[in-house]
């Protein structure tokens, strides 16, 4: 599903990012290839990103890095706590990471 075992250069995509509060300090132990988080590893990258309650509904549902990456814009919607603004920001930054790892 995806193309090689891509790493993901998060600190460009931050700081483009408009609901980011990017620190880079969480991100000293996390894996820079998406696809190998845990759901620890979602939870902690969502809390670091400002989605708190999103991170929490995330490890609540077992949701890893593949996963991550295959919620479609309506699950965001439908499904997340959070409004209809702050869910389409979190779809477009996830649509960033997958068009970067060239998932299809």
């Amino acid at each position: 599903m995806c193309c090689g075992s891509r790493s993901y250069n998060f600190t460009i995509y931050f700081h483009s990012f408009p609901h980011s509060k990017f620190d880079p300090k969480p991100f000293n132990g996390l894996s820079t290839n998406v696809l190998k988080w845990s759901c620890q590893d979602v939870n902690l990258f969502l809390n670091s990103i400002g989605f708190v309650s999103c991170a929490q509904f995330a490890l609540d549902n077992q949701v890893d890095g593949m996963s991550l990456l295959l919620l479609s814009r309506q699950d965001i919607i439908s499904r997340f706590p959070i409004k209809l603004g702050p869910a389409l920001k979190l779809h477009a930054f996830l649509t960033r990471i997958r068009n970067e790892f060239e998932l299809y």
